[in-house]
């Protein structure tokens, strides 16, 4: 215990809470011990001690309904799938109830079913889980996808007087002439940065060189402007001009994870065509006629 003026009484200013914290930040190695005891306000001295094997837990409370065998099989499953991107919340409770389930005993709870009382003591008697908040950084994750813009749309509604029989319209541009369009959306983006630019290719559609440059020339320096962390994640569909050898070497220098969305698939995983591209089609179209 730590030294008090004659006359006091000692009171600590951390509690269960704060210790599991610090715990969990030394153990995944963001900090030290000393560094986790100025944050969360727990003593080194105890740091080390419920870190050490000296330190043995006594189970207070109500007896256990599962075997340590079985908590210790639970606690397993709860880090692989953390670790796999499915952190646990109440499936946790639903997991019980399927052990339950398959091995009836006769003290349980009811329906199987573990209530809150009974899981904040589950965490209590296992220091390696904590909750925790998502660390999901809506400036790193990014989509990117190409479309075409026509420059002559067509206008299927026409006004004319009733009866005429030769009804057309004289094209403003030529015929089914378009615009390739590269976008990249980030999961936090709301509205169009001023600094977008022009590139040339002798098809007009894109290709790996033009997609190579606008990586390194105009998404990477978006990036540093903004002071984005990275690595970055960017979702594309598996065109080729996406898989080249060099734009891997660019992209592995740059920390820019390129992953590939699954083929045959997009119309439906493709954020940009399920959300974005419509409405941005439908005021361009207006715009032109306009």
């Amino acid at each position: 215990m730590p030294k008090v003026k004659s006359g006091l009484k000692y009171k600590k200013r951390y509690d269960e809470n704060n210790i599991q914290q610090a715990l969990a930040a030394i153990s995944d190695g963001s900090m030290s011990k000393k560094q986790a005891g100025i944050l969360f306000g727990v003593p080194r001295s105890t740091l080390q001690f419920r870190g050490s094997d000296k330190f043995k837990k006594i189970t207070c409370g109500l007896q256990t309904i599962l075997t340590k065998e079985e908590e210790d099989a639970l606690i397993c499953w709860i880090q692989t799938c953390q670790e796999k991107g499915f952190p646990g919340r109440k499936d946790v409770h639903a997991a019980v109830k399927g052990i339950l389930d398959s091995i009836p005993r006769k003290k349980t709870f009811k329906n199987n079913y573990p209530g809150t009382g009974r899981y904040n003591a589950f965490l209590r008697r296992n220091s390696k889980l904590i909750t925790r908040t998502s660390e999901g950084d809506g400036d790193r994750i990014y989509n990117g996808d190409e479309t075409n813009f026509q420059l002559c749309p067509k206008n299927n509604r026409l006004l004319a007087p009733r009866g005429a029989k030769n009804v057309y319209e004289v094209d403003q541009a030529q015929p089914k002439s378009t615009l390739t369009v590269m976008f990249s959306f980030s999961a936090s983006v709301k509205s169009v940065p001023d600094d977008w630019s022009i590139g040339k290719s002798d098809t007009g559609w894109m290709k790996a060189e033009v997609f190579y440059e606008y990586v390194g020339y105009i998404f990477y320096p978006f990036l540093v402007k903004n002071n984005v962390k990275f690595p970055v994640i960017y979702f594309l569909d598996g065109h080729k001009t996406h898989l080249t050898y060099n734009l891997s070497k660019l992209r592995t220098e740059l920390q820019i994870v390129l992953v590939a969305i699954y083929p045959n698939a997009t119309g439906i995983l493709q954020p940009a065509d399920v959300a974005a591209f419509r409405p941005i089609k439908s005021d361009w179209r207006k715009s032109v006629l306009d």
